[in-house]
């Protein structure tokens, strides 16, 4: 049975218990999110993220805390919701201070972000440094030199976000994966680096 929809603020203890007003269906902004960490032994490798839910363990080795995901149920929309994904939001997170953006750049020039959708065709498919946003053309070099040669850096960290023209529609119990597929394997200076996909999603929660 559909339920109808309406849009009403949320106190704390009302998104903690998921109890809303009982009959009615809410829309909820909500991003989705996963990480994959980086790890250069893994090879050319291809991330299959949104498909371990929080408390797991990623292919890096990783727990998949809060800080990686939110993901509740791995690999499928909940029977109790229904997703609009408007943007995807894509973010790189170094574990270090770099002298250099040559590894990051042929790792953003040289990776695939794809949306799969079980029993469809590809519904989101672009470069990595596309779906930041990102152009790249040479590395700046100072004209006055500092004692590591060239300009020196902070750590590196930095979004992109994607606005998908038509949003994306996921039904209750579709069965999906984000796949981020390295067509050569990062550098190893870059590993335990994180790369996070996330979902500009507004779902639709159904109350029991």
């Amino acid at each position: 049975m559909n339920l109808p929809a309406r849009r009403h603020p949320h106190n704390a203890m009302s998104l903690k218990t998921g109890q809303y007003d009982r009959g009615l269906a809410d829309f909820l902004d909500q991003p989705v999110y996963d990480t994959a960490v980086l790890k250069n032994s893994l090879g050319a490798y291809q991330f299959r993220l949104f498909q371990v839910a929080k408390g797991g363990t990623g292919p890096s080795g990783e727990v998949k805390n809060l800080d990686l995901t939110n993901v509740k149920l791995g690999g499928q929309v909940p029977q109790t919701q229904k997703w609009k994904i408007h943007a995807v939001r894509v973010g790189y997170s170094a574990h270090a201070q770099y002298t250099t953006m040559i590894p990051i750049y042929d790792l953003l020039s040289h990776s695939v972000l794809e949306l799969v959708v079980d029993g469809k065709d590809v519904l989101y498919q672009k470069p990595l440094g596309d779906a930041f946003g990102l152009t790249f053309a040479a590395e700046i070099v100072p004209s006055i030199s500092t004692p590591l040669g060239i300009l020196e850096m902070a750590q590196q960290r930095f979004t992109g976000i994607d606005k998908i023209n038509r949003p994306i529609e996921l039904p209750a119990g579709t069965v999906f994966e984000w796949d981020l597929t390295l067509l050569a394997p990062s550098d190893a200076s870059l590993d335990t680096d994180r790369v996070r996909v996330e979902m500009a999603t507004e779902y639709l929660r159904a109350n029991a």
